[in-house]
């Protein structure tokens, strides 16, 4: 049976899903995150702005995305925002999960 993958607005009850892979990200090749950033905090910010998605592999998440209006570049002199600008952050994916091969993404 194929896996089933689905990208949707995340619910409450999936924030501690969310946190526990912003946790197991921490010392990954190229993360600069720590205990201190992301929080739960920051993913239940996310959530309440409804700028929290989650990717699921048969209902379980196993992944996360936030699409937040606050920007930082947003102050700088030569930027122009769009009208409803955005930026992609918090993007994480559980490391046991992913693997690229030529066909598209599969499963271990």
């Amino acid at each position: 049976m194929a896996d089933t993958l689905s990208v949707r607005r995340a619910a409450a009850d999936d924030l501690s899903a969310v946190v526990a892979l912003y946790r197991d990200a921490i010392g990954r090749l190229g993360c600069t995150w720590s205990e201190q950033y992301p929080t739960a905090e920051n993913a239940g910010e996310d959530f309440e702005a409804g700028g929290l998605f989650v990717l699921c592999r048969d209902g379980a998440v196993i992944g996360a995305v936030s699409a937040v209006s606050e920007n930082e570049i947003d102050a700088l002199p030569f930027w122009t925002p769009a009208e409803k600008p955005c930026e992609i952050a918090r993007v994480v994916i559980d490391r046991r999960m992913a693997v690229m091969e030529q066909e598209g993404i599969h499963f271990q």
